[in-house]
């Protein structure tokens, strides 16, 4: 039985000591870049790719895909191309199951397998989408019996069954596959200024968007967000999911603990803007003459994301702490402390504003 690791990529996961990684593909694109000797840090991805301003929120509903990045431009892929040649690597996403309309030709099994064992053999780990829990990213660094099996690790390394310190060995693992990505061919970067004021773009972009393929984005799913929270009526829901696990269905509207990982899942994306600040701090150290709006936008952000942990102060992830989150009274005090957030979220967008208006009198 043949069988091939490519040794030091590092562990990814939601947690790792006193850090978050709360964007599964960034953290598995810093992995594999790490693992090629690149230095990029998590920020730079976050920053460079747009992912640390993003808020989605699927209206009238409690869905779980909004966390997800591809759910929140359109063409669905635009962040990861846009990291991808803001850092110099030529790339390509394949897709095994349709994905919200994207034409990208469909891959099977056969080529998949032949594809990621090529590129693991070249020692470039892949990033593949939904092998372990959809649509989380997780990176395939080995394989066994040329591909049968599949190693990586997975975003919820350190969860219940998983090992923390130990990479998965997945087989069978084409069903649960969705997606992969492949590095190519590492080129030039760009100018550092360049992919800055294109991720600026895209941030503000995404922050008036108002609605992507039917899901609100920016500050309009803010308010759908904060809206569902304080007016929906949670008495009808059981405490937790009916059979006590989360599926691909509405199980997550039907119970409160579904709706409380939905919301948790907002919080992630909010307190991404707190992960990716060293970013934009040494943008503002590389680049003067941005550094008054950068630091005026980066103050507020600070404040934004201090939402990211608020509910912490009022309860737990336990059925007490369910039962509260599902009085009226309690969400009505984080639905105000939304508000005021949402305020500073856009107060910061606004200082990006004034900078791309400076850039652009500059040129």
């Amino acid at each position: 039985m043949d069988k091939k690791i490519i040794p030091n990529v590092p562990r990814i996961a939601m947690f790792i000591e006193d850090k978050s990684y709360l964007t599964p593909f960034i953290g598995s694109l810093y992995a594999v870049l790490q693992s090629t000797g690149e230095k990029y840090s998590y920020a730079d991805l976050l920053g460079l790719s747009g992912a640390g301003n993003r808020l989605r929120w699927l209206p009238n509903e409690w869905d779980p895909s909004n966390v997800d990045i591809s759910q929140c431009e359109d063409p669905s892929f635009a962040p990861h191309d846009r990291v991808l040649k803001a850092i110099g690597w030529d790339g390509e996403i394949k897709l095994t199951k349709p994905f919200q309309g994207d034409n990208l030709i469909l891959i099977d099994e056969e080529i998949t397998r032949l594809e990621i064992v090529s590129s693991i053999d070249k020692r470039l780990p892949v990033i593949a989408m939904g092998i372990i829990g959809p649509p989380e990213c997780c990176v395939v660094f080995g394989y066994e019996n040329s591909g049968e099996k599949l190693i990586g690790w997975n975003y919820f390394q350190g969860d219940e069954g998983f090992d923390p310190e130990k990479p998965f060995v997945k087989s069978d693992w084409f069903s649960n596959l969705w997606g992969y990505i492949l590095l190519k061919e590492k080129k030039i970067p760009p100018n550092p200024r360049e992919s800055a004021l294109i991720a600026f773009k895209a941030i503000t972009n995404h922050f008036h968007e108002g609605e992507v393929r039917g899901a609100k984005v920016g500050i309009e799913a803010w308010k759908a967000m904060l809206y569902q929270l304080e007016n929906d009526d949670f008495s009808h829901c059981s405490l937790d999911f009916l059979d006590g696990i989360p599926r691909n269905d509405d199980s997550w509207e039907k119970s409160v603990k579904g709706r409380f990982m939905v919301y948790c899942d907002a919080l992630c994306q909010i307190y991404e803007r707190h992960n990716v600040l060293p970013y934009y701090r040494n943008l503002a150290a590389l680049f003067p003459e941005w550094a008054e709006n950068l630091h005026h936008a980066i103050d507020a952000w600070e404040d934004c994301t201090s939402y990211g942990g608020y509910l912490w102060k009022y309860m737990g992830m336990n059925d007490e702490g369910l039962e509260k989150f599902r009085t009226p009274e309690l969400r009505k005090i984080l639905a105000t402390e939304g508000y005021r957030c949402m305020e500073k979220d856009k107060e910061a967008i606004g200082y990006i504003e004034k900078l791309l208006a400076k850039e652009k009198e500059r040129n």
